[in-house]
């Protein structure tokens, strides 16, 4: 406006009679700065259109955020952050390949533990199902620890401390293998376990410091795509390495895997630690720049101009200045209060209720594939004595015959087994596979398009009708698990980037970790009650022992639909996860 010119000519006038100027800006620096900043930037909006005073202390403060948060708040501008995403997928990677090692080597290590002739192997079931148990109980509490953790010591560190968690519980999970000690895999199973879903809450945090806005859930799934394909090689992988080298051998290969994962999380370390220094330095120089500046101009502008001027340690500094990209609705709405919002225990919920719809499935998709679509049990065949045995629960090879000697593989059942075992491997994968392929894509466009709650709705419902016709009807599995695949893709890349949309940044640490915390106890209790359903479904419908267990899984993903109804029902919720992700200052 004229006013602010005439103003910023009067303070250039006065500085040019002075003798000396502090803080080392010359005269023109000064005019320049004048100009351009008082009248621009540093007078509010209601100031420069309304030329009325604003009401603030006659020597005002300045006060600067601390450089070590600044450092975290840039961290989303630099093109590092790519290479950030690619050592955290790649670290994930191998902790998920490992994860599924025992349901993907299911038929092999049964029939391997189920002819040594020790009571381990007369009670094979009991122990597979506790190398899933030993890993999830820890983990109700575990997860909620590291995040607190990873808000107290720093996400690096911790992220450094379960990644090497992780390697030592592989190492000691395929030694035991090696000496076919069920007791040392258990052992094995629990260490993993204690680094295997914190490490989760620390990639998630990492993720959330160095993507926001409209980055952060494309981010969420490029990590999850490239995780799943650990899985997805994991279950054609392992049991090839099986039958062709030995089963030792495919649980040490998960082993090197989750060596080259450590090393991943040690490289991403030493690149955030450099970023951090570079950001702090850059943020200093700011400060001194600064302050030197407004040490000049507070001595040198007019007092009606000095007076309106805010403190400049409560606005943006320096060049290229943004303010940061924050969850609109932890920003502003009361109703995002924290962890105890209805917004966040909706969240929970949904979540807890599809991951045990999914994950304990594939820990049985084997079985159940297998027996369903691909070799059912009651068929009869001829062992190496031209005799005929049953195929059932318990004749599960030829008599005498194992299928894992040379005699054995040469017979019909053992040929056909393992033509259906393959098949089996391929479908069982496609939900992970669907996964890897769509995460990325499906990323993109919440972050562009929003409407999170809707796709959450939609992803639950998908998810439910495929468990409702898996239990119910003779459709093809190679169908209906691309349904499952689906939903849970689109689930998956709303439900992870939508933790920093409800609740504060300060919390997210701490969120994440009670999310994963809650979700394992989900994945505890439910491989019991798989357990359970299954052995009385077998009883009363042997035909299809599968149906009990399926409408269990159909029965969570309802749960998990009405959670999403709650989120749609509510507009404060509704409104924060169905916009898009926009800067706020």
């Amino acid at each position: 406006s004229r006013t602010s010119s005439m103003s910023a000519s009067r303070a250039s006038d006065r500085a040019s009679r002075g003798t000396a100027l502090p803080g080392g800006l010359s005269r023109e620096s000064l005019q320049r700065y004048n100009e351009v900043h008082l009248s621009e930037s540093l007078l509010p909006n209601a100031a420069r259109l309304t030329h009325t005073r604003i009401r603030q202390d006659p020597a005002p403060q300045f006060q600067y955020s601390p450089a070590s948060m600044t450092a975290i708040r840039n961290k989303p501008q630099l093109r590092r952050r790519w290479i950030v995403l690619t050592l955290t997928a790649l670290l994930m990677a191998g902790n998920y390949y490992c994860y599924d090692n025992p349901a993907a080597l299911l038929s092999m290590l049964q029939s391997h533990f189920s002819h040594n002739g020790t009571p381990e192997g007369e009670q094979f079931q009991l122990y597979y199902e506790m190398m899933y148990s030993v890993y999830s109980l820890p983990n109700i509490v575990l997860p909620l620890i590291g995040g607190v953790l990873v808000d107290r010591v720093g996400v690096i560190f911790a992220l450094n401390m379960f990644s090497l968690l992780v390697l030592i519980g592989q190492l000691t999970f395929a030694a035991g293998t090696s000496a076919s000690s069920l007791h040392v895999m258990l052992l094995g199973r629990a260490v993993f376990g204690l680094g295997g879903e914190s490490i989760s809450v620390a990639q998630s945090s990492v993720t959330a410091e160095w993507f926001r806005g409209k980055e952060l859930a494309l981010a969420s799934g490029i990590t999850l795509s490239v995780s799943r394909l650990g899985s997805v090689i994991n279950n054609s992988l392992s049991p090839a390495i099986a039958r062709s080298v030995s089963l030792a051998s495919a649980v040490w290969f998960g082993a090197v895997l989750c060596l080259g994962s450590f090393g991943a999380s040690l490289i991403l370390g030493a690149v955030d630690r450099r970023a951090t220094r570079q950001l702090r330095t850059e943020e200093r120089r700011r400060q001194v720049e600064d302050s030197r500046k407004a040490e000049a101009i507070q001595k040198y502008a007019p007092p009606t101009l000095r007076e309106g001027m805010p403190a400049l340690g409560n606005a943006p500094v320096g060049k290229g200045a943004r303010a940061p990209l924050l969850p609109v609705a932890a920003a502003t709405d009361p109703a995002f209060a924290g962890i105890a919002s209805a917004p966040f225990i909706a969240l929970c919920v949904t979540c807890v209720m599809v991951y045990s719809a999914v994950l304990p499935f594939n820990n049985i998709a084997s079985a159940l594939l297998l027996d369903r679509d691909f070799f059912p049990h009651g068929t009869r065949w001829r062992d190496a004595s031209n005799r005929t045995f049953v195929y059932d629960q318990s004749t599960l090879e030829p008599p005498g015959t194992p299928c894992s000697s040379a005699r054995g593989k040469q017979l019909p059942f053992c040929i056909a087994l393992a033509h259906a075992q393959e098949r089996t491997a391929l479908v069982m994968s496609e939900p992970y596979i669907i996964s890897a392929a769509l995460s990325p894509v499906l990323g993109h466009l919440v972050d562009r398009l929003g409407h999170r709650a809707w796709l959450c709705m939609g992803a639950t419902s998908m998810l439910t009708l495929a468990h409702v016709l898996l239990g119910t009807s003779t459709l093809p599995a190679s169908y209906l698990l691309v349904g499952l695949g689906l939903g849970y893709s689109c689930f998956a890349a709303v439900v992870w980037p939508s933790v920093p949309i409800v609740v504060p940044r300060s919390q997210v640490g701490t969120a994440y970790g009670l999310l994963t915390a809650l979700q394992n106890c989900g994945l505890f209790l439910t491989p019991l009650l798989v357990s359970m359903v299954y052995d009385r479904t077998s009883m009363v419908n042997p035909a299809n022992p599968y149906a009990g267990v399926e409408s269990l899984f159909a029965c969570q993903g309802a749960l998990a639909m009405l959670a999403s109804l709650v989120l749609l029902c509510s507009p404060s919720a509704r409104a924060a996860l169905n916009s898009k992700a926009v800067p706020t200052a």
